[in-house]
């Protein structure tokens, strides 16, 4: 079995490099920043008078797109689908659900605390570990080989 892959339901998955992790979720944020706030800012920029409190509807946004990303079909955000990979339940291989993935997405507030985890041998941030989920190829490690 090569190094980085693990076997759920005898289904051998290869686990996520963090620097693949790193460039998924960087286009999760371009993107949500493109969606969310983008627009706003031109309209505001443009002297449309906005009223009180949209302002924080593009942070509202982001944040539940942020927290329920990986419950998306195939627990693939935007930017896991862009980069092949995807949430997986470590004790089912089936994708993330949304509960899964709100609890392992929360834990990206705690920034490098969270994120340190990933070192580990399985690839898990803190959240990962929480909502017991791990990030894979999309393909499996078996059509990889073959």
């Amino acid at each position: 079995m090569p190094d980085g892959t693990v076997v759920i339901a005898d289904e051998p998955h290869l686990l996520a490099r963090p620097f693949t992790r790193f460039w998924a979720q960087f286009l999760d944020e371009l993107a949500a920043s493109v969606i969310f706030v983008v627009p706003l800012a031109i309209v505001n920029n443009l002297g449309v008078p906005l009223p009180d409190g949209v302002m924080l509807l593009p942070l509202i946004g982001a944040t539940l797109y942020f927290l329920l990303q990986d419950g998306l079909p195939n627990g693939q955000s935007l930017g896991k689908i862009l980069m092949r990979i995807q949430a997986i339940d470590e004790r089912t291989g089936k994708p993330c659900v949304f509960g899964q993935s709100v609890l392992r997405n929360a834990f990206l507030f705690l920034g490098l605390i969270d994120v340190l985890f990933i070192l580990s041998s399985r690839r898990q941030r803190l959240g990962d570990r929480v909502a017991h989920t791990l990030v894979v190829h999309t393909l499996t490690a078996a059509t990889r080989s073959a």
